[in-house]
């Protein structure tokens, strides 16, 4: 009876572990072998994964103010944004709340904010616009997160205070970085701040990209995003920095090249590339030998027609894989002769998927580009004839 009891004990600690390590983990190796070491190390195994699990939100208390550096921010949300001699601008009129997620009406702002001459007023009344929007979505978050502002970045994140500044200081490097490699392409403003959330787990991540998604659809799986929508700031999924890393890059490409309102598939190959460029552990993921024989099979005249629109990004699964990928390849290869790829690139339109700069720029048909690739024979359907969407990328 006493044994039959242990066993039920085990077991019942078994459980409460597997429960607890899917709760404070998204899928992962760590997460795999945390719950293998549950079931090959009863007991022992269970308590090492519960003394190794991140906190959760509701345990986790952030640092007192005084042991924090001075980047981290802790005030109140303003009601008005005032400034001398500037008639004040209500928050609480212009900003709403959507599936719990606040979000400011920038068009109003900036109206407001061209009412304002004076440049560096206008300055200040647009980071005090971010901050004051950033402090609604902290609170949205939990108490448990942080808001860090440095020279060039404003984060929110609940990591720990050492691992916000080593982001900070990982985006103020790709900054330079990403305009090394995009010479005459990459641009971004002087005058504003990189704006990173980075939210606690999938749930709340995919709850806040829903904010910003076109009603109705197919939308892939995504780690990061982008997002334009009056303040262009990019999101991402607590994590490991290291495992951060990567989508921030790709994201931050994104926002240098926003400025010129790109063809989907040109967008994201250049995001891709430089995102292996600077992660290169990245690229064992997906070989290019294991990938061509997917690529020869899924493309046909159809869906290099979703392809070209963007489309084809935002499909779960095979489609959402191969576009990346293809965007890579065709990027990779158009950009050997960069000074002419870079004209490309600033004369590339997103109605003709930037097919009138190729011809004219590259003295290439995209759809001969695509075909040589497979080593096909071209055909008209093939290349771009259909005026390219509007279409939400994710990363």
């Amino acid at each position: 009876m006493i044994v039959l009891f242990i066993l039920l004990a085990l077991l019942a600690l078994n459980i409460f572990c597997i429960y607890r390590i899917k709760r404070a983990l998204e899928p992962s190796f760590q997460r795999t072998m945390l719950l293998i070491s549950v079931w090959v190390m009863p007991f022992i195994g269970g308590l090492f994964a519960l003394v190794g699990l991140p906190k959760a939100a509701h345990q986790s208390r952030p640092l007192p103010t005084e042991k924090l550096s001075a980047g981290f921010i802790y005030e109140e949300i303003p009601d008005l944004i005032s400034l001398p001699g500037v008639t004040p601008f209500n928050l609480i009129e212009h900003i709403t709340f959507q599936a719990d997620i606040p979000v400011m009406n920038w068009a109003v702002f900036h109206a407001w904010l061209a009412t304002i001459n004076d440049a560096g007023l206008k300055r200040d009344a647009r980071l005090q616009g971010q901050r004051a929007w950033l402090a609604y979505v902290k609170e949205g978050i939990g108490s448990h997160c942080y808001m860090y502002e440095s020279e060039k970045t404003l984060i929110v994140s609940s990591s720990e205070p050492n691992v916000i500044e080593a982001g900070a200081r990982f985006i103020e490097k790709n900054h330079a970085r990403i305009a090394k490699l995009l010479p005459g392409v990459a641009q971004f403003p002087p005058d504003m701040k990189s704006i990173l959330l980075v939210l606690d787990n999938e749930d709340m991540y995919y709850q806040y990209v829903s904010v910003y998604y076109p009603e109705g659809g197919e939308f892939a799986v995504s780690g990061g995003m982008f997002i334009d929508a009056g303040c262009p700031h990019f999101v991402t999924v607590l994590s490991d920095l290291l495992m951060i890393e990567p989508v921030i890059t790709h994201e931050m490409t994104h926002s240098a090249l926003n400025y010129l309102k790109l063809p989907l598939w040109l967008d994201e190959g250049i995001a891709v590339n430089v995102e292996f460029q600077l992660s290169p552990f990245l690229q064992g993921a997906n070989s290019e030998k294991n990938l061509y024989a997917r690529h020869l099979q899924f493309w046909d005249a159809d869906r290099i027609q979703e392809f070209w629109s963007g489309a084809s990004f935002s499909r779960s699964g095979e489609s959402n894989t191969l576009s990346y990928d293809l965007a890579r390849i065709l990027v990779k290869n158009l950009s050997q002769d960069w000074q002419t790829f870079a004209r490309f690139v600033t004369a590339a339109k997103k109605e003709d998927a930037g097919s009138r700069a190729a011809l004219e720029i590259l003295d290439l048909d995209l759809g001969v580009g695509v075909c040589a690739l497979f080593d096909a024979q071209w055909e008209s359907s093939w290349s771009p004839h259909i005026q390219a969407e509007s279409v939400a990328g994710a990363a």
